[in-house]
């Protein structure tokens, strides 16, 4: 936006086009009996997640041990695309989901951060 003040102060008119996306992210804590209960469900987590039809591409988040970030390849039916972190620790499973209007190039900063955070205190 500095560019776009000066070009002002200048007299001249800003190229500048702010682009707005519609975005939302979704924290889901599953608790279980015992660490093998969570680990049993967590295939099922990572399996109806919100990218599983959108033809994910499979990774992890480097700041999550053992974590499993399903991100969709194409947009849903309404238009978003989906990317979640799944992790297990100890008795917990978690969810972490992120959807944009905006294709994915690879995890936003605003999915790594609270879920490397979530991670830490669950």
């Amino acid at each position: 936006m500095a560019d776009a003040s000066r070009a002002r102060r200048r007299g001249g008119r800003s190229r500048l086009v702010p682009r707005f996306t519609d975005e939302s992210i979704e924290s889901t804590l599953l608790t279980f009996a015992t660490p093998a209960d969570a680990s049993a469900f967590e295939p099922t987590v990572v399996d109806t997640a919100g990218p599983a039809n959108l033809p994910p591409r499979r990774s992890t988040l480097a700041s999550i041990p053992g974590s499993i970030l399903p991100t969709g390849t194409i947009a849903g039916s309404d238009g978003f695309y989906v990317i979640d972190v799944v992790a297990v620790k100890g008795s917990t499973v978690m969810q972490i989901e992120y959807a944009n209007d905006a294709a994915l190039t690879g995890p936003p900063d605003i999915l790594i951060r609270p879920a490397s955070e979530q991670y830490a205190v669950a």
